[in-house]
């Protein structure tokens, strides 16, 4: 038995209403809080990036036959009539595409010989069945339309393949959280060039700085850059490339 257009035509009706309910505001989180720690948050992500969130959509739990069947009720004078199912929805799925990647994980490495992937898109899934904070961090909250900058870490290969068996998702497609949830999604300015353009947030700013200092392929250039930083006078990134500059330094041994 196939699921029946008006059993569709419900899931996605479902699917965009629970969407656009998610459009609300993210709090607010103090310029100091996200001066903390970039050097840390930076390693941890496997890409940093400024992007604009172009779509969001609602994404199905894979619905078994039996999930199916419930849907389809047996109405009056031999009709029948859809109802909804509890927990059919599954999540939120965020597409950005991506302005600039600031940093890549490999970066931090002593010396990058990989060449960069190139990626025009980057993929957030958020399970609605997950609590709203998890160890002190609030769920990521995007809106379509806002410009980002956004940590992104890849979540474990164990994660991946559960939620691409349980939700209507690409197995062959990697979906990113933010490094610390909504910590890591950081709204920016929509426009950072150009006549009467506002100029770039502090945040962005010093990431960009601190992850050009550790592009470098070779690990000489990568110390040489960050003892600038020292030298720089900015005390945010004084302490920053210090962080980078001791790890750096012990893999020298």
């Amino acid at each position: 038995m196939t699921i029946q257009p008006a059993v569709r035509l419900l899931l996605a009706t479902i699917l965009v209403v629970l969407t656009a309910g998610a459009q609300i505001d993210t709090e607010i989180i103090p310029p100091a809080q996200d001066l903390r720690d970039l050097y840390e948050r930076a390693a941890a992500s496997r890409l940093v990036i400024v992007g604009t969130v172009v779509k969001s959509e609602g994404v199905a739990k894979r619905l078994s036959q039996s999930d199916k069947d419930k849907m389809i009720q047996p109405g009056p004078e031999k009709g029948t009539f859809i109802v909804s199912l509890d927990g059919v929805v599954g999540g939120s799925l965020f597409t950005i595409q991506i302005e600039d990647t600031v940093c890549r994980q490999a970066d931090f490495e002593a010396d990058t010989n990989a060449p960069p992937k190139a990626q025009s898109t980057v993929q957030l899934f958020l399970p609605h069945d997950e609590r709203s904070w998890i160890n002190g961090h609030r769920q990521e909250i995007l809106l379509t339309g806002t410009r980002y900058l956004v940590f992104l870490v890849e979540p474990a290969h164990e994660i991946q393949k559960d939620w691409t068996s349980e939700f209507d998702l690409d197995p062959n497609q990697t979906y990113y959280r933010g490094e610390e949830l909504n910590r890591g999604i950081i709204p920016l300015d929509q426009t950072v060039s150009g006549p009467g353009a506002p100029p770039q947030s502090a945040v962005l700013d010093k990431t960009t700085r601190l992850c050009q200092a550790f592009r470098p392929p070779r690990l000489a250039d990568k110390l040489a850059a960050l003892r600038k930083l020292v030298a720089s006078g900015d005390p945010v990134l004084r302490k920053e490339a210090k962080q980078g500059l001791k790890h750096l330094q012990s893999m020298q041994h």
